[in-house]
């Protein structure tokens, strides 16, 4: 309970500066409450809610029911990485650079 409360509180200060957003996260939750939608549905909203706020929505999967077998996770989009290659060849550059100009001077 304790962890749903701290979730909720998580939300309210996170959009402190748009309190619409707060109040959309609570509407949602609601409309589930007393419409009985799916838990799918309700996923979606707030997914689309929190579209750039991806640690709200894992922490908001904590709190549904298990629905592993029909939801998608959400997922972080991919960061960009250096292939293993052209970092191993800045890493050697720097190293070589700083050789040179270490036995230049002695």
């Amino acid at each position: 309970f304790d962890q749903a409360i701290n979730y909720v509180n998580k939300i309210k200060t996170r959009f402190l500066s748009d309190p619409r957003v707060y109040k959309a996260f609570l509407d949602i939750l609601h409309t589930y409450q007393k419409e009985q939608r799916s838990i799918q549905d309700i996923y979606d909203q707030v997914a689309e809610l929190f579209v750039d706020h991806q640690d709200l929505l894992q922490l908001f999967t904590n709190f549904l029911p298990d629905t592993s077998a029909t939801m998608p996770m959400p997922t972080m989009p991919p960061r960009p990485r250096p292939s293993p290659r052209a970092a191993s060849s800045r890493r050697g550059r720097s190293a070589r650079g700083h050789l040179k100009r270490a036995s230049a001077g002695g």
